[in-house]
């Protein structure tokens, strides 16, 4: 998968065969920013601006979009929902309502990069301002 950075359409890969399965594109114009796949690889989160899409990827189907989830730079999928990372937040968003869950505000941008424990109750996140790592739990 990967997205397009001028068209912002998002292609499906059979990567063995090199051959394109799908494409497809309904987040407008704004620039894909971060995305992430579950686990089980029927869904997908894509951001843009300040939006979040999720997507039903065997069908290539927008299933739901979050507005004003605020300027998403990273993000991964867990057990409890979608968790994303923008410059002064942490949110945590239901994939089948589309609300939000938790959120934790701070004060320090900058969220390197963030990982998920495997059973997916909780991630650990670097933060380059403070030059520390965090764990958080998740529901």
């Amino acid at each position: 998968m990967s997205p397009g950075l001028f068209d912002n359409r998002i292609e499906v890969w059979d990567i063995k065969a090199g051959k394109k399965l799908k494409s497809f594109n309904e987040n407008g114009k704004a620039g894909i920013t971060s995305m992430a796949i579950a686990a089980d690889n029927q869904q997908m989160a894509t951001a843009a601006g300040n939006t979040l899409f999720l997507w039903d990827l065997n069908q290539g189907k927008l299933l739901r979009t979050i507005p004003k989830a605020s300027a998403v730079r990273r993000m991964i999928f867990s057990s409890s929902g979608v968790v994303t990372a923008a410059e002064d937040r942490l949110d945590l968003w239901d994939v089948k309502t589309g609300k939000s869950l938790k959120t934790v505000k701070h004060k320090l941008p900058g969220i390197i990069t963030f990982a998920l424990r495997p059973d997916g109750k909780a991630f650990a996140f670097y933060r380059y301002s403070d030059k520390l790592v965090k764990i958080w739990k998740l529901p």
